[in-house]
C-alpha cells in the first residue's frame, strides 16, 4: 500500500489540505477559491470570505487569546485514540513495540522523509517549526492517544514541523509500510486527513498567538497547553522546560519570560526546580490572570 494519492480526495478537502500543508498562509488555496467563486477557510472553522477587512485578525486574536478554552491547552479537535476507537488504537498499538524516549529527545525532525508514525502511550511533546535563521516556534503540545508525523506518511511529502519529547515518553515507532497498510485495510484515510487539517488549523491559532500576544499571554497559553497534555496531572504539574527554552518557543527574550513569571511565583502559583524546569501549582489562576 502506497501513500495516499490526493487526486482521489473531493475537492473541498484537497484544497483545504493544500492549503494548510506547510504551515503557511493560504495563498494557494486563495487563488482556487477566488477562481471557484468559493469563500476561503475560515482559521477557526467556517468558511468566510477573502475580502474581509483586516479586522478580521482583531477578531480572531480576541477569539482565540480571550477564550479560556483555548488557553486551557483545550483540543480543537478529537485525540486519535477517540476518532478512531479503542480496539482499532489497541490494534495499532500493536504494530510496534513500545519504546521510551527521554525528555528532550527529538522524535520527528522537520524536512525528514515520513518513514515512520508514532504513536503516543504516555507523555507529552512539543510540535514546533524551525524559521530560516534556526529559530524555533511552538505550534502544539500533544500528549497520549495521538499519532505524530502520519500526514507526511500519508502524502509522502517531507515533515513540515518537529517534534520533541517534553517529558519521559512512551511510544510505538510504526513504519510506513504497516501504518499505511493498516489505514487502507480500515478505512482510515479520509477521516485521518480532516483530523490533520483540523490539527493545522489549531496550529494557526497557536501561530497568530506566538505573533501578537503579549508575553505572559504566549506563556500561560503555552503553559496551559503543557499542563493539559502532561502524562501526570495532580495538585503540582512538572513542566521540564528551562525559561531559555520556553522564551525561544513563545518568540520572547529570556528576560521577558522571567519578568512573566515573577508574579506568579510570588502569588505562589508557580515555582521553580534546580535543574531549570517549572512546577505548576495553579494553572487556572495564571490563566485568569492574563486574562483580567
Amino acid at each position: 500500500m502506497g501513500a495516499v494519492d490526493l487526486a482521489t480526495l473531493d475537492r473541498a478537502a484537497l484544497v483545504e489540505l493544500e492549503a494548510q500543508r506547510l504551515w503557511r498562509p493560504a495563498g494557494l488555496a486563495e487563488r482556487k477559491f477566488r477562481a471557484q467563486g468559493l469563500g476561503g477557510p475560515d482559521r477557526c472553522g467556517g468558511h468566510s470570505d477573502w475580502n474581509r477587512p483586516v479586522g478580521f485578525l482583531h477578531e480572531l486574536r480576541a477569539s482565540s487569546l480571550c477564550n479560556p478554552r483555548n488557553l486551557k491547552g483545550g483540543h480543537m479537535y478529537l485525540r486519535h485514540e477517540s476518532l478512531i476507537g479503542d480496539q482499532l488504537w489497541s490494534e495499532m498499538r500493536n504494530l510496534a513495540p513500545e519504546r521510551i524516549r527521554p525528555a528532550k529527545s527529538m522524535l520527528l525532525r522537520q524536512g525528514d522523509p515520513g518513514t515512520q508514525v508514532i504513536l503516543i502511550s504516555s507523555g507529552s511533546t512539543l510540535v514546533t517549526l524551525a524559521g530560516a535563521n534556526g529559530e524555533r516556534t511552538l505550534l502544539a503540545v500533544r500528549g497520549a492517544g495521538e499519532l505524530l508525523g502520519e500526514l507526511a506518511v500519508l502524502d509522502a511529502q517531507p515533515r513540515s514541523a518537529s517534534v520533541i519529547a517534553a517529558e519521559p515518553c512512551r511510544v510505538h515507532l510504526i513504519p510506513a509500510p504497516d501504518f499505511l497498510a493498516f489505514v487502507h485495510k480500515h478505512d482510515l484515510t479520509i477521516p485521518l486527513l480532516r483530523h490533520a487539517i483540523a490539527r493545522v488549523r489549531e496550529a494557526e491559532v497557536v501561530r497568530l498567538e506566538m505573533a501578537t500576544a503579549p508575553v505572559p499571554v504566549r506563556l500561560a497559553a503555552a503553559l496551559g497547553r503543557l499542563v493539559q497534555a502532561a502524562s501526570r496531572r495532580g495538585a503540582e504539574t512538572v513542566v521540564r522546560l528551562t525559561q531559555t527554552e520556553l522564551s525561544q518557543l513563545i518568540g520572547a527574550s529570556r528576560n521577558g519570560v522571567g519578568s512573566a513569571i515573577r508574579p506568579w511565583r510570588e502569588r505562589g502559583w508557580l515555582g521553580t526546580e534546580a535543574g531549570g524546569g517549572l512546577v505548576i501549582r495553579d494553572m487556572q489562576a495564571i490563566q485568569a490572570d492574563v486574562l483580567a
